[in-house]
C-alpha cells in the first residue's frame, strides 16, 4: 500500500515539474543611425546595442512598411509588407546593418526585436525617421 502512495507522489511531482514556463526577458536593444538625412543611393548604417534573439527590419518603403505588417517570422512569405530578417534565434549577434534607399522621400525605418520561448514572446519596436534627398 505504501508503495502505491510513493509511486503516486512521484508521478505527481514529475507532472508538476514539467509544467514550468521559461521566463522571457524583454529585449534590451537600442538602435541609432549614422545619419538621418542621406542622398538617394548612399547607405544608412544602423548601429545596434544590446541583444535580442530576433531582429526584423522594415525600411518604410512601399511593401516594406511596418504599419501594414503581421508578426515577423522566417516563414512569412505572402504578406503585402514583409520585413528583412536580420537575426534569428540561433544567429550570432550583429553590431550594425547597412541599407540603401534608392528613392527620395521620408521613411520610417522600423526594427522589431523579440525574445521568445515556446510559451511566450516579448517584443520591442524601435523606429527612426530617415529623410532621403535626390
Amino acid at each position: 500500500m505504501k508503495l502505491k502512495y510513493l509511486i503516486l507522489a512521484l508521478i505527481t511531482l514529475v507532472i508538476g515539474a514539467c509544467k514550468k514556463e521559461l521566463d522571457v526577458k524583454v529585449p534590451d536593444f537600442e538602435v541609432s543611425a549614422s545619419t538621418v538625412t542621406v542622398t538617394a543611393g548612399q547607405p544608412v548604417i544602423f548601429n545596434f546595442q544590446g541583444n535580442a534573439n530576433n531582429i526584423a527590419f522594415y525600411s518604410g518603403e512601399n511593401l516594406k512598411d511596418y504599419t501594414f505588417s503581421a508578426p515577423a517570422t522566417r516563414e512569412v512569405t505572402n504578406l503585402p509588407d514583409r520585413p528583412t530578417i536580420l537575426k534569428g534565434y540561433g544567429d550570432p549577434t550583429i553590431p550594425s546593418y547597412s541599407y540603401t534607399y534608392k528613392t527620395a522621400g521620408t521613411y520610417t525605418a522600423t526594427f522589431v526585436v523579440s525574445n521568445a520561448t515556446i510559451d511566450q514572446t516579448k517584443e520591442v519596436v524601435k523606429q527612426i525617421e530617415i529623410t532621403v534627398t535626390p
